[in-house]
């Protein structure tokens, strides 16, 4: 049985292709059990995700996630990804699961800005200074090619030491703001990818006919956006079922009574699928939650199933 590397999984997986198959995608059925979280200590922690099934196949994700990584220089995630034939039970191969998520993170958050933002969104504003930077740049600019970018970390000098290779992958130059804030104004699309767990995203600075894209929060004690940023927006999730049981930031503005449930205007699937009917008006600020969702890594794993048959084809 191969298993298929970072790379390997890089060179099979643009987002060029990446983005359409995610939407084609969500306009099927899946089968996806709420995700399995086994805590092994305060920052750490061990995820099964299991998916079924799409194209005949089926698969399930196995990760770590361990905040505590970035200071000894190692992948704070980090895993496998299995896949299998879903007549047979049979598996048919491995992946390398931390690319498996940074890339269909970074491209289910593409295709919501570009199903939610206004078509002429060019100017990105992005906090955080992980792994997932580059996906996220590259993602943008797939969806749109004349995206301009600000930085924010908290941090600052990680992010000056990765400039040049940033802003190779932006194919500009790009700005490194001394505050979050200073990064949102004047932004068309602010996503924050980062393990937070006090808000770094207040309401009081969103303007008119903004896209938020909220990643990092995936569990209640983490939170990257108050409850006005909610308030203030139009809500999307990746899924609805997950975020109202892992998306911490929107679960606060939930208690709080700051928004209801009738507030989540839909999810991806409603979206591809046109379940929800959503004309963006000028001035519309919407938000896009995401906390990952199974389908997503299914997807992915498929691609690179078939790509791989592909290049064998004579």
């Amino acid at each position: 049985m191969r298993h298929v590397g970072a790379e390997e999984i890089k060179a099979a997986l643009p987002f060029e292709r990446l983005i359409p198959e995610l939407l084609l995608a969500a306009k099927s059925k899946f089968i996806v059990p709420q995700r399995s979280i086994l805590q092994v200590q305060r920052g750490s922690k061990l995820l099964t995700m299991p998916a079924s099934q799409y194209r005949s196949r089926l698969g399930v994700k196995l990760i770590s996630v361990y905040e505590g990584n970035r200071a000894k220089n190692i992948e704070t995630i980090q895993g496998v990804y299995c896949l299998f034939d879903s007549e047979t039970g049979s598996p048919l191969m491995t992946l390398d699961a931390g690319e498996i998520t940074a890339r269909r993170t970074a491209a289910a958050s593409a295709l919501a800005a570009d199903m939610l933002a206004r078509p002429s969104a060019n100017q990105v504003a992005i906090a955080g200074d992980g792994r997932l930077l580059p996906y996220f740049i590259e993602a943008y600019k797939t969806v749109r090619p004349k995206a301009s970018f600000r930085f924010w970390a908290r941090n600052s000098e990680r992010l000056t030491l990765r400039q040049s290779e940033l802003e190779s992958i932006a194919q500009s130059s790009i700005k490194i703001s001394e505050t979050f804030q200073e990064a949102v104004s004047g932004a068309h699309i602010v996503s924050t990818i980062t393990s937070s767990r006090q808000p770094i995203l207040l309401g009081a600075w969103l303007e008119s006919g903004m896209h938020i894209d909220l990643v990092g929060a995936h569990t209640e004690q983490m939170s990257e956006a108050d409850p006005d940023c909610f308030v203030r927006a139009r809500i999307f999730v990746d899924s609805r079922e997950a975020a109202l049981e892992e998306a911490g930031d929107l679960l606060a503005a939930l208690r709080e009574n700051r928004i209801g449930l009738h507030d989540i205007t839909g999810d991806l699937f409603d979206l591809a699928t046109e379940r929800v009917k959503f004309t963006r008006e000028k001035d519309d600020i919407t938000l896009f939650k995401s906390v990952g969702h199974a389908f997503e890594d299914l997807v992915a794993a498929v691609l690179v199933e078939e790509y791989f048959k592909e290049s064998k084809e004579p």
